[in-house]
């Protein structure tokens, strides 16, 4: 099936596994993609790149990292001119004006700004086909997303099951955290105390 292109998406999800055995199974599959010679390009995608093992990064599994964030003025105009086709956009177009609207958007967003922006040009002209799309469309339209760009913006990712080793992690020290023992001298019942906490009471020393 070669030459062939292989698309992973949220490769950090993966990556970050606590499982030693299949982090190292993943690695050893990069670095057997031209190992043989093949004509294999792998393409993959991630929110978090601080999440991906270090291991995947190292040049010759990772040959490049392009960073896909929101558009600039000069890409925000381009894409328009590429989605919108030149006889349904006014030459009046304000690229400045419209730029100030949907500044910090990526592509997505251009792009559904730009759908909303046909959907006021046809209802403005009434469901014409004969519509243009002008400066007040775009920014309109943009103008309805920005409540949606923060909402992503403080989204987070939803909370992931915990692995079996930080289950039990968590679950000893919670439990060890709850201990009492008695004490006569000290009259009641008192919380267990780690090394930890006598090293930080200056009880002990750290070498002790």
């Amino acid at each position: 099936y070669q030459p062939a292109v292989v698309f992973v998406e949220d490769i950090d999800v993966q990556s970050q596994s606590a499982d030693v055995d299949e982090v190292s199974k993943l690695l050893d599959a990069f670095d057997g993609i031209t190992a043989k010679g093949g004509e294999l390009m792998v393409l993959m995608t991630t929110n978090h790149i601080e999440r991906i093992h270090k291991g995947m990064l190292r040049p010759g599994r990772l040959d490049a990292v392009v960073e896909i964030a929101s558009i600039d003025r000069n890409g925000t105009e381009r894409l328009i001119k590429a989605v919108i086709p030149e006889n349904k956009r006014s030459l009046e177009i304000d690229y400045d004006e419209v730029y100030d609207a949907m500044e910090g958007f990526f592509p997505a967003f251009i792009r559904e700004a730009i759908t909303r922006a046909v959907t006021f040009a046809l209802n403005r002209l009434e469901g014409s086909p004969e519509y243009t799309i002008d400066t007040p469309d775009l920014v309109y339209a943009a103008t309805s997303l920005h409540t949606q760009l923060a909402a992503l913006h403080d989204a987070g990712e939803g909370e992931k099951p915990p692995t079996l080793d930080t289950a039990l992690a968590d679950a000893v020290k919670t439990a060890v955290g709850g201990m009492r023992t008695y004490d006569p001298d000290y009259s009641g019942w008192y919380p267990i105390r780690t090394t930890d906490d006598l090293v930080k009471a200056g009880e002990i020393s750290k070498e002790d």
